[in-house]
């Protein structure tokens, strides 16, 4: 209200429908405000505001938002994932509690609050909770989840204290949360395949640039060192060797040798040569080729020619 409707309504937009309900509703009720109270309301949020980007924040977080920067969003889930098993925080509280104690402790909680939760714990149990939720809920709250960004500690407080006031789960320690559509990529990326298409297809019928990102995330290009010899060079016969050197240029050893292996050995020095010729290359050229690539090796597996197979075990097979 002290902002004014245009100031409102650009906050209004960045909310669900059911906060916006529930504001509009509080609202509805307020007659008139004193000034010093208004005051004194707007002084403890820029209090609140202060301290919250005060914060010196590590971690992961830190990790991928630098990463990003350097070396590109492609390229920065490829070191995290070779690292992460390193860093791996000591499961307790919510990451400790099975997917049916949580499914018990969440009944009935608002899609913003399990956004808040899921983001928090490891996507194979995320997805198994997914798994049980109707087509409805389960796009909502991941929709929610893509959207998230950093959540301040004392919202995150507030939501562990309610969860822990009636359930038996154990006080989960520092709960930090950063969501947004590479963690929401990770939990689809644990549901059987075929269980994320309806999901995915939901979320782009509300955002489709967000669908979009998603997707990006799910396969990336050093995920083609996982593809078998045979499905690797029926890949490569779609590639043209310059884009291919291109993006390359940042690309693992092991995903450098997994392609050499699988080219004739004129190809092999045709495509070395060009690796030579070219010198340094821009970033956005590079994630250019590995968008590109990726598209084709996802057209292959549309048609059949490359099959992901997700959810079963613990390692991701691509044949």
């Amino acid at each position: 209200m002290a902002l004014g409707s245009e100031g409102a309504a650009r906050i209004l937009m960045r909310l669900g429908p059911a906060e916006v309900e529930a504001v509009s509703k509080a609202i509805t009720g307020i007659k008139a405000v004193p000034r010093d109270q208004i005051d004194a309301v707007l002084g403890e949020y820029q209090l609140v505001s202060r301290e919250v980007e005060a914060m010196a924040e590590g971690g992961e977080t830190f990790a991928r938002d630098a990463l990003e920067k350097a070396i590109g969003t492609q390229r920065t889930r490829s070191v995290l994932d070779r690292i992460k098993p390193r860093t791996e925080p000591e499961k307790t509280g919510l990451r400790g509690a099975s997917p049916d104690e949580l499914q018990a402790a969440l009944k009935g909680e608002s899609p913003q609050t399990l956004a808040l939760v899921l983001a928090h714990l490891e996507p194979k149990v995320a997805a198994r909770m997914i798994a049980g939720m109707t087509p409805e809920l389960s796009t909502d709250v991941l929709y929610r989840v893509a959207r998230m960004d950093k959540v301040a500690p004392d919202v995150l407080q507030l939501v562990e204290k309610a969860i822990v006031r009636q359930s038996q789960v154990a006080a989960p320690q520092e709960l930090t949360i950063t969501g947004g559509p590479s963690v929401v990529a990770q939990m689809l990326n644990a549901l059987p395949t075929g269980a994320d298409a309806a999901i995915l297809e939901a979320v782009g019928a509300r955002e489709p640039a967000l669908a979009e990102q998603i997707r990006g995330f799910m396969f990336v290009f050093e995920d083609l060192c996982k593809i078998d010899d045979r499905s690797t060079q029926r890949l490569l016969r779609d590639i043209e060797s310059r884009e291919l050197a291109i993006a390359l240029k940042a690309a693992s050893e092991e995903l450098k040798a997994h392609i050499m292996k699988n080219m004739s050995e004129r190809g092999g020095a045709a495509l070395r040569e060009e690796l030579e010729m070219l010198g340094p290359v821009k970033v956005k050229d590079v994630e250019a080729a590995h968008a590109n690539i990726i598209a084709v090796a996802r057209g292959l597996q549309e048609a059949g020619e490359i099959v992901v197979e997700r959810g079963g075990g613990d390692d991701d097979v691509i044949q």
